[in-house]
């Protein structure tokens, strides 16, 4: 195995565990006739790591429960015998209740979570719309960046928690 596999794979298990990103995570869509939306969702910064991924799980377990059901019922139908409603009912609860654990842990994060987003219309312009729309990728794309820096090495963790507190804060201080 080579370094840059071990490294890839540690940042595979990071995407996994924490998302692609430490700070939060954001969504972006485009819609019909152009236009395009933006939602950034920023974790408070001094939130501890195993928080942060608790947040990341609680957010990605659904997929993984139905993935996790869909796998599991076939196999114990054919191992046990019993019928598909009964094998996927238990691995379904045990990961429902799993769900709803991962919930309660992560909610101190996810309560205090800064979110802002802003959509702006592909076919008429408003100005205001398209304002808030810059202004929300361009902390998207700054975040985005320090998060580049930090992972080869460039910027250090001080460095990089001040501008993820700076633009918490900010977001913090802002209306919905």
């Amino acid at each position: 195995m080579q370094p840059s596999d071990l490294l890839s794979s540690r940042s595979w298990l990071r995407w996994i565990f924490e998302g692609r990103y430490r700070w939060g995570y954001v969504s972006t869509s485009t819609g019909r006739y152009g236009s395009e939306s933006i939602h950034l969702s920023l974790y408070p910064p001094e939130s501890s790591r195993v928080l942060r991924r608790c947040a990341h799980l609680t957010r990605t377990w659904p997929r993984f429960t139905v993935v996790g059901t869909a796998v599991t019922a076939p196999s114990a139908v054919i191992i046990a015998d019993i019928s598909l409603i009964v094998a996927g009912a238990g691995p379904l609860i045990l990961l429902m209740f799993v769900w709803v654990a991962l919930t309660r842990i992560s909610a101190p994060v996810t309560g205090h979570t800064a979110f802002i987003s802003a959509r702006r219309s592909g076919i008429g312009s408003d100005i205001e719309d398209d304002f808030r729309y810059s202004f929300v990728r361009g902390l998207f794309i700054e975040l985005h960046m320090v998060e580049q820096q930090l992972e080869s090495g460039e910027i250090s963790w001080d460095e990089y928690q001040q501008v993820w507190s700076t633009t918490f804060a900010e977001l913090s201080s802002q209306d919905p």
